[in-house]
């Protein structure tokens, strides 16, 4: 997945929009955060930086908190040493200088149900999710700082972490992201040394919004003393372009607890970079920036968090001009590669296709997306193959929206809303519910990869 390069922010003033799901996460940093009333030292504040006002732009500089906290809760098996555990992680927190609190709770207290596993669960299978959900007990640790140790304290909490699934032989939650890692799906996603990236430190929510559209929202910004960024009104079939440009702006945040006009440094983002140089593409999209409350804003507990805007006119064609800009992305049309191969590959698709039309005839399933490959004609008689998003599927009438700008139609742009027949297509990428692919045949012969 390409990345962005230089996020420019501007700060200027935009209207405020309106997840339940930020309001889960705080409930289980809270309860991982809750002492006994004999505990001896209080929680490290969060105090932030200057005055988040809903609707106005951040001040100029840095809206990194004063005091920063991390958090972890390891999920035992039935037999596992809670005692031991403790040692573990108190050892580790020890060598690295964290002033690390400890709470016994339960799965429960952390959040960690049958429906977040369906969506955070990370490296489970069946069986090993029945076993977490089944487990009776948990441990969370908490560690506080000063800011200006963000860095150490973060990678510090994750080793603490780590020692205490290695000791469990448990499994380890993180509640500012939700997500729930095995041991093994962990140390990919946290590895040591520990990347201060936010392609593996923050997750981006997709919600489906009251007009149709999406709107995106980080969440793990807040274990680096900052706040989360919010983006509504994304096209549907613009979701995975929004996301990396979004990614991109919570890097900004992560690297220099600030928006600045700048250059990101740190791993994979300067990789990237000349990736998307060689694709045509500047790296670069200009945000509005002001404090807002995303989609909590019936919410008293809600935190303010930076909302990001495209300036310009209407959404769609800001984010589309955006798109093409930041990633240099040309029409995909069929080039070259062997005839027999394609064709072959086609066959596959429609054959597939026919399977797959019962199940859109009723409409896009829920966190799933069908792209298919789709000719047009151009401007001077010739064809221009292009991806649709499918929306409706009736018979062999398929409408849609257009993924591509085209070349040499000038009537038709990119976000349109198309009509193609099933018997025309040439490939297609079924998006499943669980993540995984399937198609794109056409694509990776056109690669050279097949």
């Amino acid at each position: 997945m390409r990345a962005a390069v230089v996020v420019v922010v501007t700060l200027s003033l935009v209207a405020t929009a309106g997840c339940r799901r930020s309001a889960d996460r705080r409930a289980s940093s809270r309860a991982i955060a809750a002492r006994d009333a004999s505990a001896a030292t209080p929680a490290a504040p969060i105090a932030p930086t200057g005055i988040r006002t809903v609707g106005a732009r951040p001040a100029a500089g840095s809206v990194r908190a004063a005091q920063v906290t991390d958090a972890y809760a390891i999920v035992l098996p039935p037999r596992a040493d809670l005692a031991a555990v403790e040692r573990a992680m108190r050892a580790v927190a020890t060598a690295r200088g964290l002033d690390a609190e400890f709470r016994p709770m339960t799965v429960a207290e952390i959040g960690v149900t049958a429906q977040s596993m369906r969506y955070f669960a990370r490296g489970f299978d069946d069986a090993e999710t029945a076993a977490l959900l089944a487990a009776p007990r948990a441990l969370g640790v908490m560690v506080g700082g000063d800011a200006t140790r963000v860095g150490d304290l973060v990678a510090g909490t994750a080793a603490v972490a780590r020692a205490g699934g290695a000791a469990a032989r448990g499994w380890i939650v993180d509640p500012n992201t939700r997500e729930t890692f095995t041991r093994a799906a962990f140390d990919e996603r946290r590895p040591e040394p520990l990347p201060q990236a936010s392609t593996n430190m923050v997750v981006v929510d997709h919600v489906a919004d009251d007009a149709g559209g999406l709107f995106l929202e980080s969440a793990g910004l807040a274990r680096f003393g900052l706040p989360e960024l919010y983006l509504g009104g994304v096209p549907p079939w613009f979701p995975e372009a929004a996301n990396e440009m979004f990614n991109a702006a919570a890097q900004e945040l992560i690297e220099r607890g600030a928006l600045p006009r700048d250059t990101l440094t740190t791993p994979p983002w300067p990789e990237n970079a000349r990736a998307l140089r060689d694709h045509g593409g500047t790296g670069r999209v200009t945000f509005d920036v002001t404090w807002s409350l995303g989609d909590e804003a019936d919410d008293p507990d809600a935190e303010p968090m930076l909302e990001l805007t495209l300036p310009g006119g209407p959404f769609a064609e800001r984010i589309s001009a955006a798109r093409r800009a930041f990633f240099g992305l040309e029409a995909d049309k069929l080039l070259s590669g062997d005839p027999a191969k394609l064709e072959a590959a086609r066959a596959r698709a429609l054959v597939a296709l026919a399977a797959l039309a019962p199940r859109f005839a009723r409409g896009v399933p829920d966190l799933e997306a069908l792209h298919v490959k789709a000719p047009f004609t151009t401007d001077h008689g010739g064809i221009e193959w292009m991806w649709v998003e499918v929306r409706t599927w009736q018979g062999q009438r398929i409408t849609g929206i257009l993924s591509n700008q085209p070349d040499d139609i000038a009537a038709l742009k990119e976000g349109a809303e198309v009509e193609v027949r099933q018997d025309e297509l040439f490939d297609y990428v079924h998006q499943r519910a669980d993540g995984t692919t399937a198609g794109g045949e056409t694509n990776r012969i056109l690669a050279g990869e097949d």
